[in-house]
């Protein structure tokens, strides 16, 4: 109903407008977080490792010089070290893949790693295989 000569429209509110109006925006809002979480990554897996994750500036000078050496972006290794062992160098996964990068033994020989839970050389042989794929594909 207008109010004559204020240009305001006076609006009537009915019983359980207010209620039902919640209960929409509630059901818009879960479809809203159930459409978003099909599109986010998945959640990094607990890893189970016996060692604390190492420093934020050893990772960096690590992946630094890795990327440097194998021309590959830093931030890629940093993605993969995050989701695969969470900056533990120790991590072992169930399928018995080793270290940082999570490198799997076949991997280990084929690019010369010594010791795949030094931090150094499982990086540096991380960041190899990870060229060496973006070359191939």
């Amino acid at each position: 109903m207008a109010i004559a000569g204020t240009g305001y429209l006076r609006l009537s509110v009915r019983h359980g407008t207010a209620a039902r109006g919640r209960r929409i925006q509630r059901e818009s809002v879960r479809k809203q977080a159930e459409f978003t979480a099909e599109w986010l990554p998945p959640r990094p897996k607990e890893i189970a490792a016996d060692c604390d994750p190492i420093t934020d500036l050893w990772a960096s000078v690590l992946l630094g010089v890795a990327a440097a050496n194998q021309h590959v972006d830093p931030k890629l290794l940093r993605g993969v070290i995050i989701q695969e062992s969470g900056f533990r160098p120790c991590a072992v996964s169930n399928k018995g893949a080793l270290g940082l990068m999570q490198l799997l033994p076949a991997t280990v020989d084929e690019l010369q790693v010594a010791d795949p839970f030094d931090p150094r050389q499982n990086v540096e042989g991380g960041a190899k295989y990870l060229k060496q794929l973006l070359d191939r594909y």
